[in-house]
């Protein structure tokens, strides 16, 4: 695996496996995005094609654009309070339009990844305490919306924040559907 860097970000093609866990592999590969490419569009991206619809399809095409620009990095990057609005009407949007999400959570401590967890799941609507067992040291934390069940290990890579999957199973919303992040622990707290 390559390790990239570029402009202070940390960047990684095969963050995939971040999400399915510390000891999982994928046969599901994303197509590798340059450095410069992944940056450049991050700030354009988020800057454009603003969503001005309230119309529950909103364009699609344009929020998983927005959301996409995150997917090349391993930690999530610093942003302005309007990216982060934006970002939040997003996640809401494809929340409403899909069936349930997964959320991936690799945090250096076990209290942080809790926190972020029940903060991602009240925005989406879920309302749940975690009674987590103790554990030291980076954690990866993983909840399924559908189940209501969750998974803890310990954690060992250098990917931080939280990553969100959207699941629909309507054609008409087959474009919000995938995996999104990493978004920072606080994006959802008051």
């Amino acid at each position: 695996m390559a390790k990239l860097s570029w402009g202070g970000f940390d960047l990684d093609a095969r963050w995939d496996l971040w999400f399915l866990g510390p000891t999982a592999s994928s046969t599901r590969r994303r197509q590798p995005s340059t450095p410069i490419a992944c940056l450049s569009s991050l700030s354009s991206s988020l800057a454009e094609d603003t969503m001005v619809s309230t119309h529950p399809t909103a364009d699609l095409a344009a929020i998983r654009k927005r959301l996409n620009v995150l997917s090349c990095l391993k930690t999530p990057p610093a942003l302005s309070a309007a990216d982060l609005d934006q970002m939040r009407q997003d996640l809401a949007t494809f929340n409403d339009l899909s069936d349930y999400q997964t959320l991936g959570i690799c945090a250096d401590t076990l209290s942080e990844a809790k926190e972020a967890m029940e903060s991602f799941l009240a925005a989406l609507g879920v309302t749940v305490t975690l009674d987590l067992p103790t554990r030291e040291g980076a954690v990866y934390l993983k909840f399924n919306t559908l189940k209501g069940a969750w998974y803890l290990d310990d954690y060992s890579g250098p990917s931080r924040g939280v990553l969100i999957t959207f699941h629909s199973s309507e054609p008409e919303y087959a474009e919000l559907v995938g995996t999104y992040g990493p978004f920072p622990f606080t994006l959802f707290r008051p």
